[in-house]
């Protein structure tokens, strides 16, 4: 066997399984299939039949210019560094291949591939990646072990060669079966070892233990969006349409039951945005609604939000944010009661009802959120549960919330005229009206259902980004009530809210996220980037905020997946990637302080039953048993015998298995297949009682010396005592290494010169004595 032609094709195998690792967690197919393609070509052209490396110039060449385009992506981008040091480590592994590689290259190039997956394992929480790693691992472990065979044998090739006279051939060192069992043994050895360490890292040093929230080696990837929460800018693109990312797990519960999906699918509020500038086009959370937050405690328990509910079902959602790298948790409106693993308190609003985390998390956030169902006023059935709440005693009340509401969600400047006019013209032909002046009350949900009415039958929904920005005008909710006439839900949104506003309502606008895609293998539902959803919220006064959503039902991402077997096996995928991201991927100090109560709680349950079950067995079998003995003298005798009988088969068994493990070490027979191994053992029995005649005497071989230079060492110390150990081992590498029978003649010879040795061993003692 020969390692170095095996390795340098692992090497080859390595680094194109570290580039792939890499490149599935940045999601970059581009830089997979050029990597790729000029590694395989870097086989042909320094490995091939007519091969040769690159010059040095070259290679530094090459290695200049990786480094130039990692500065430019670091100065591109700015606080992501994992993403850009992988590409230029995948450059420099290609660059290393194309150049004449030592064994100094080759473990340049191990570690900065192992580098390249580690950076990866912090890119992604794909299963996916998991798989690819696991397999990396695997490759990781065999190419080392061929690697560390592949210098030794290097160093050894190089002394023979410094030592053997000039024009000698080159001998290499052998690499048998026994190499072969040991590259085996010694693998699975050190893989086992590596899989309990790792293990141990798992249970008790969590995620997130050196890598905290707001690290820049804590970023995610450019592609993990998670819709929009700050602001919303008209900018005509969709939020986030078609990534198909999982960004939450959710489950709604009602009474601890399942609650049933509504026609139009839940709507998870994020932030309420009450304020519109006309010059960035972007709807914000004004500074009215920031004085107005409060810190509320969270305990065991959770926090209440607020009080004085009427008496309703509750509505429960229990959210795994898969990356929580923001401050807002959407929940369903309006909230009353929150739970937040590792949260102290959160942040509530006083006047939009927003739940915030007090710093942004970071990682995976576990929560639950309830909100009451009692239905509110409406010209439709709504897709979402309505309610009604005042401040609550957690809440900004009394004079300041009086101040800071007054002028909060109302008034409308841009193109006030025009769309108040239009407005009106469209409660006017519906038989309503509404003037600026009146104060708000339960009928102004009644007209802007009216009115979101109109948006969903003469409106045509788009995720156009180009449609509205080529309007005339330029202001984009403008070009969509008049112009246009198309556009996305933010659109839609923010032409309601500028009608409801321009008539004397009070509105905002809400984002969030339409939640209807349910995995019917885990049993609750996905939401993900292109479920982003934007509506209205209209305050109606003792009415409280009701939700109003604009967008035509039909054309706004309501559809259930299709059936079949190919959606079947979408969502055991997909639930297998929640499994090994809610065990694996989210596993943190909490869930390490579950575990370890669980194994404890098993460990004392386990051992409360054995000692109740098999002890308590033995212990009436023993008292029985000791309470008849005593009765009986016989029984006593009987139990004895077998007792010792019992002690003494144990020790004998043992001792057997010792002694014949020391027989095969001493006839070097170990790695032996066992049908010969067993004829063998039988054939050079006199060898091994020979060892026993000198054992006796005090004289042991150690496992380390082999049989000649045992002899030759016994033989110079007492030519005359140990005359026929010589003749006795030379015998032995007759039979065990020449093949050769014993025949009766040959027998009884042996058995005369291990009498003589005998003979002669107490003749020197007796000589001592």
């Amino acid at each position: 066997m020969n390692p170095d032609p095996l390795f340098r094709r692992m090497a080859y195998v390595l680094v194109f399984m570290g580039i792939v690792v890499f490149c599935a967690a940045d999601r970059n197919p581009a830089l997979l299939l050029i990597a790729g393609s000029l590694l395989a070509l870097s086989w042909y052209v320094v490995d091939g039949p007519a091969g040769r490396p690159l010059p040095n110039w070259a290679i530094n060449l090459g290695t200049i210019a990786s480094t130039g385009w990692l500065i430019a992506e670091l100065a591109a981008r700015p606080m992501q560094y994992l993403g850009p040091m992988g590409h230029f480590i995948t450059c420099l592994l290609v660059v290393v291949f194309y150049g004449r590689k030592t064994n100094r290259e080759y473990g340049i190039v191990m570690v900065l591939s192992l580098l390249q997956v580690v950076g990866a394992c912090m890119l992604s929480d794909s299963i996916l990646s998991g798989v690819l790693l696991a397999l990396y691992g695997l490759l990781m472990l065999f190419t080392v072990l061929l690697f560390q065979l592949k210098a030794t044998g290097d160093q050894v090739r190089g002394a023979n060669l410094a030592v053997s006279p000039g024009g000698a051939p080159e001998v290499r060192p052998p690499f048998g079966r026994g190499c072969r069992g040991d590259l085996r043994l010694g693998g699975a050895a050190i893989g086992a070892m590596i899989a309990v360490a790792a293990a141990c890292v798992f249970l008790f040093m969590p995620r997130g233990l050196f890598i905290r929230p707001g690290s820049p080696f804590n970023m995610p990837p450019l592609s993990a969006r998670s819709g929009f929460v700050g602001s919303i800018r008209l900018d005509g693109l969709a939020p986030d349409s078609g990534d198909r990312e999982v960004l939450m797990h959710v489950r709604f519960s009602v009474a601890g039951a399942p609650a049933t999906l509504p026609p139009g699918g839940w709507l998870l509020r994020g932030t309420g945005l009450d304020q519109y500038d006309p010059g960035l086009r972007t709807w914000t959370r004004s500074r009215r609604a920031n004085m107005a937050d409060n810190i509320i405690p969270l305990g065991g328990a959770g926090g209440v939000l607020a009080a004085g509910v009427p008496p309703s079902p509750a509505l429960e959602a229990d959210v795994t944010m898969r990356s929580c790298t923001h401050q807002c948790l959407y929940a369903p409106f309006p909230a009353q009661w929150v739970w937040a693993e590792g949260q102290g308190a959160v942040i509530y609003g006083g006047i939009d009802r927003g739940v915030r985390l007090i710093e942004p998390w970071g990682g995976v956030l576990h929560y639950r959120v309830r909100a009451p169902l009692e239905a509110g006023p409406a010209t439709r059935n709504d897709p979402v549960p309505r309610a009604v709440m005042q401040p609550g005693p957690n809440a900004t009340s009394g004079p300041i919330f009086e101040t800071l509401s007054q002028a909060y969600a109302q008034g409308w400047q841009v193109s006030a005229e025009p769309i108040r006019n239009y407005a009106r013209r469209l409660l006017r032909d519906k038989g309503v009206s509404r003037d600026t002046a009146d104060a708000p009350t339960p009928r102004d949900a009644v007209l802007a259902e009216a009115l979101a009415d109109h948006l969903r039958a003469h409106y045509r929904y788009t995720p156009a980004a180009a449609a509205p920005g080529r309007a005339r005008s330029g202001e984009p909710i403008s070009s969509f009530l008049f112009e246009s006439r198309e556009g996305h839900c933010e659109l839609f949104a923010s032409g309601l809210a500028a009608m409801a506003r321009s008539l004397g309502m009070t509105a905002r606008l809400v984002s969030g996220y339409r939640v209807y895609e349910y995995n019917r293998v885990g049993g609750y539902y996905v939401v993900r980037p292109e479920h982003a959803h934007a509506w209205v919220e209209v305050y109606c006064g003792e009415g409280g905020w009701v939700t109003v959503d604009p967008t035509p039902p039909d054309i706004s991402g309501d559809a259930q997946r299709d059936g079949g077997w190919l959606a079947w096996l979408g969502d055991v995928y997909e639930h297998v990637e929640y499994a090994w991201f809610s065990s694996v991927i989210a596993y943190d100090d909490h869930a390490r302080d579950g575990v370890i109560e669980t194994a404890k709680t098993s460990a004392q349950l386990a051992a409360t039953v054995w000692m109740q079950g098999t002890m308590g067995s033995v212990t009436r079998y023993v008292e029985e048993r000791v309470s008849n003995i005593f009765a009986d003298g016989f029984n006593l005798a009987a139990t004895g015998l077998i007792t010792v009988a019992l002690v003494m088969g144990v020790a004998g068994l043992v001792r057997i298995l010792f002694v014949r493990r020391r027989r095969l070490s001493a006839l070097q027979l170990g790695r032996m297949p066992l049908p010969q191994r067993r004829g063998l053992t039988r054939r050079l029995g006199f060898y091994l009682m020979m060892l026993d005649i000198l054992e006796q005497h005090g004289h042991i071989r150690p496992p380390w010396q082999s049989p000649f230079a045992f002899a030759q060492k016994l033989v110079t110390a007492d030519p005359v005592t140990f005359a026929p150990v010589p003749s006795i081992t030379e015998m032995f590498y007759e039979v065990r290494f020449g093949g050769r029978a014993t025949d009766p003649q040959r027998a009884r010879w042996v058995d005369t010169q291990l009498d003589n040795l005998r003979h002669a061993l107490m003749r020197r003692r007796a000589g001592r004595h």
